[in-house]
């Protein structure tokens, strides 16, 4: 809602389905996305893989580690290209 969007420890971000995975064009993790991203989820168990991240990916969620693992989805190019709600659904002709 627009009143929690104002709130000052609220961040809000666009919805995402997938990220890009800038390192591997070829990447396939579904049928139903495109060739070369990846489910956000699974960009969250790879980021602490490739670089340094000292907080937990389980239990409570802090805004430090929020803040953290976007910092690092930057860095690494991760959010270059991004899927949203449309990329979930599927046409039936």
């Amino acid at each position: 809602s627009v009143d929690v969007a104002r709130l000052n420890n609220v961040r809000t971000i666009p919805f995402s389905s997938f990220i890009s995975l800038p390192e591997d064009q070829n990447v396939v993790i579904s049928s139903y996305s495109p060739r070369g991203t990846i489910f956000c989820c699974a960009a969250e168990a790879i980021l602490p893989g490739i670089d340094k991240f000292p907080g937990a990916l389980k239990g409570r969620i802090l805004p430090e580690e929020v803040k953290m693992i976007t910092s690092l989805a930057e860095k690494h190019n991760f959010l270059k290209k991004t899927g949203d709600v449309a990329s979930y659904k599927v046409k039936i002709s």
